[in-house]
């Protein structure tokens, strides 16, 4: 069984712009056997033996485009997405498959073009707004298909019950937004006039000058931390 997978936007495709994407069989002679076939001055592809992570890749990138989409500022989206990539990494070693597979064409190429366009990453920007998943569907993309919201009711409770936030953090909080219907909290977005707003409403104002949480960066460091802190009076905070 051979899989491709990558940034083929079919509009672009259709135009013949230079499009690349990856191939992949356990067997990669077989893999290069059908990508000739195919091959094309503006089609191309690389190869690889990674099925798992290659399959892994084209699916689980849906889920790190809506994250990296509810940033509020290209500084926290390249946080997010250096994060989200070394996520991505940690899943498919779980599963038998490459970290490496990730900083390739079906990695970090089809994560960049989900971001720059898809619908996970207009769902992620929703979800960054304060809306919960049912909210925001139901109000601004009742007619369309997202993805990784899909995936994440097919997929998403099994991952919940068997890893832990710990394990992956960034995923898990996503998971638990779309499974559970929570508010999805980006604590990298929160500048620090939010952040004040926060301390006051559950009542840690003597956080405040606390050089752990003084940037968005330390906050993210310790979500765990913030968000057991915050959990209880989440329903309170209107960002």
């Amino acid at each position: 069984i051979s899989a491709v997978a990558g940034p083929c936007l079919a509009k672009d495709l259709s135009k013949r712009n230079k499009t690349g994407v990856v191939f992949t069989n356990k067997n990669i002679s077989s893999a290069e056997a059908v990508g000739k076939l195919v091959k094309t001055s503006y089609y191309f592809m690389d190869y690889s033996d990674d099925i798992v992570g290659v399959e892994m890749c084209a699916a689980i990138k849906n889920f790190y485009s809506m994250v990296i989409g509810s940033a509020k500022d290209l500084n926290t989206a390249a946080i997010l997405m250096q994060k989200s990539v070394i996520e991505m990494g940690k899943f498919i070693k779980l599963f038998g498959g490459s970290e490496q597979t990730v900083y390739g064409l079906a990695g970090l190429g089809d994560l960049y073009v989900s971001i720059a366009g898809g619908r996970n990453r207009k769902m992620g920007q929703h979800l960054g707004d304060g809306h919960s998943y049912s909210e925001a569907k139901k109000k601004f993309m009742p007619n369309d298909t997202v993805e990784g919201a899909e995936l994440a009711f097919e997929i998403g409770p099994k991952i919940l019950k068997d890893l832990s936030k710990k394990d992956l953090p960034i995923m898990y909080s996503l998971l638990e937004s779309i499974c559970k219907d929570k508010k999805y909290l980006v604590l990298t977005a929160v500048a620090e006039t939010h952040w004040d707003r926060i301390l006051t409403v559950i009542g840690r104002e003597d956080l405040r000058g606390n050089a752990n949480f003084g940037t968005r960066l330390k906050r993210y460091e310790r979500d765990e931390e913030v968000n057991q802190m915050i959990e209880k009076d989440l329903k309170k905070l209107y960002l």
